[in-house]
């Protein structure tokens, strides 16, 4: 992390973060009740624009949208703080990115919802970060 904005009190210069399309409050019904991350504060963001309806970012003066909060194919991104997450600066960020979205969207989906056990056969049909989550 770059820098962080005066507001921030969870993170700070020097963190290892990966972006989350998906913010999270910890606080809301959704977020404690552990059934979903559908956080009912921070929801996912269609518009293109940050949480305050803005986009930080632009290019001769033309404004130019974030690809759902994260606009993560930038050399450097602007983000709401809700929607990164701090990882163990001694992971390699090529790996940590793995996590971000992709990854956790296959392991979730097989251990939370298909409720697949140890020892079960599956077939995955793709081997891009969703079905190396699976």
């Amino acid at each position: 992390m770059e820098s962080v904005g005066d507001q921030v009190t969870t993170l700070k210069e020097g963190d290892v973060v990966i972006p989350t399309y998906i913010g999270e409050c910890e606080t809301c019904e959704n977020c404690v009740s552990g059934k979903t991350n559908l956080c009912l504060t921070n929801p996912v963001r269609l518009t293109g624009l940050l949480p305050d309806e803005t986009s930080r970012m632009s290019i001769r003066g033309q404004r130019l949208y974030h690809v759902l909060s994260c606009a993560t194919w930038s050399e450097y991104m602007v983000s709401d703080v809700n929607y990164v997450l701090k990882v163990d600066p001694t992971i390699d960020p090529t790996h940590a990115s793995f996590i971000s979205c992709g990854f956790s969207t296959g392991y979730g989906a097989a251990w939370k919802e298909a409720k697949v056990e140890s020892g079960s056969s599956v077939a995955v049909l793709g081997l891009g970060a969703v079905g190396l989550g699976v």
